[in-house]
Formats: structure tokens, sequence, C-alpha cells
């Protein structure tokens, strides 16, 4: 308990005299230590990994880990390993204007194709802004550096084409799904902003509403008709 009184995070907000806390601001690092002691304890998992925000709830929790297993009064404990707990902390993705990527930031993408479709996933990078683009070239792909640069310059001389945008989508996709897939999303991308795709060649769950120059991709649970809106 003192090691979460002792986060900057809680000692801040108390600090402020806003209010205090909240169940879900007391509970989290609580809930979030005793299960990793559950996956520590069961399956032996002595490293947790988080964003840098994180970086508190990682280390109450490896304190929790070690005092549960120094003082629990049942001898067998811990079952898996007696090594110690560590973690390891990553710097946040952000995009130009400082917001995260995340569940809790609205913007959270998943690898998963069943979560989000290949479509969606290059979709996704395709709306990525001319700020953050070329840092999203460095994180996220093995392009060599110079390779970027010349993209990125061919880029700003016609940045309505988006050269960079897809080429960050297409190698994005290919690193999750490969290189089949990436092809063929970037057609069905080409297709469908060029008006060469019926609503029947999209993908499983999408349709589009045209309304005159603006298009828009809507998600449904079943479409079998273009809309056009006046």
């Amino acid at each position: 308990m003192w090691v979460w009184a002792d986060l900057y995070s809680v000692k801040n907000k108390l600090g402020k005299g806003d209010g205090g806390l909240t169940y879900a601001e007391l509970s989290y690092p609580l809930m979030q230590a005793w299960d990793w002691w559950h996956m520590y304890n069961t399956l032996g998992i002595r490293v947790q990994i988080g964003g840098s925000d994180q970086y508190g709830n990682i280390t109450a929790g490896i304190q929790a880990v070690k005092h549960i297993a120094l003082h629990h009064p049942t001898p067998e404990f811990p079952k898996k390993t007696t090594e110690p707990p560590f973690g390891l902390t990553t710097p946040l993705l952000t995009t130009s204007s400082g917001a995260k990527f995340g569940k809790s930031a609205g913007n959270a993408i998943w690898l998963d194709s069943t979560m989000t479709s290949t479509f969606d996933l290059y979709k996704y990078f395709l709306g990525t802004s001319d700020g953050d683009v070329g840092g999203y070239l460095k994180q996220f792909t093995f392009m060599p550096i110079e390779d970027i640069d010349s993209l990125l310059e061919d880029h700003i001389k016609n940045p309505s084409e988006r050269k960079a945008q897809h080429k960050l989508a297409s190698e994005f996709v290919e690193l999750v799904h490969g290189e089949k897939a990436a092809k063929a999303t970037a057609q069905e991308h080409r297709d469908f902003f060029q008006n060469k795709i019926t609503t029947s060649k999209l993908p499983a769950g999408l349709c589009y509403i045209q309304n005159f120059e603006l298009m828009a991709i809507v998600r449904v649970p079943s479409c079998t008709t273009v809309l056009t809106c006046f």
C-alpha cells in the first residue's frame, strides 16, 4: 500500500485537492499488481511490458509480487518460479499533437484481422497526417532511412497523392498479414476510391455512401446497396 501511495500519479492527484481519487483510480494499480501475481504464480510470467505511462503501476506490481512470494503463508507458493519479476517500459506512440495510441484514447487498432480488417488497417494508416507519416515509416517499417527520406521528398511535391501514407499502410499490412494480403488490400483501396469497385466486392461488412465528391466508409451488418445522398 505504501508503494501505491508513493506513485507520482497518486501523489499528484491527491495534491491537487480537486475531489480526490475515484474508485477506479484507487483500485487500478492494486488489481494490476494482483493480476501479475496470479500470472507469476500460476504461469511463471516474470516480465511485464507497458508504455512509459505504466511505469508506476509496473513498479508497484514488482513490489507486490516480491512481497506476496516472500510472505505467503502457504509453503508451495509461488508454484512456477522463484526468480524475481521485472518490468520493461517503452516510449508511448504519439501523434504530432501529442495524442497517444490506445483504447483509452479511442484510436486503438488490432493486429487480429477479426478485430481490425486488413481494409480498415490500411485505411487507418492511409489517414496519417503529413506531420506524422515520416516518423511512423521509421517506427513501423523496415525501410532503409535513405529510402524513407527519398519517399518523403517525393511526397512533398504532391501531398494529395498521399504516396508516403500508401507506402506506410502497405508496409504495415504486409508486416502483420503478409505480402499477398497487403497487395490485395492496396488494390481494393485504389479500386474503391477510383469508383471501380461495387459493393459486392467490398470487404465483408463494409459499404460506402457517396455524397457528390465526398466518400465515407460505413461498417454495417450487411450491405448490398450503394446509397447516393442529395
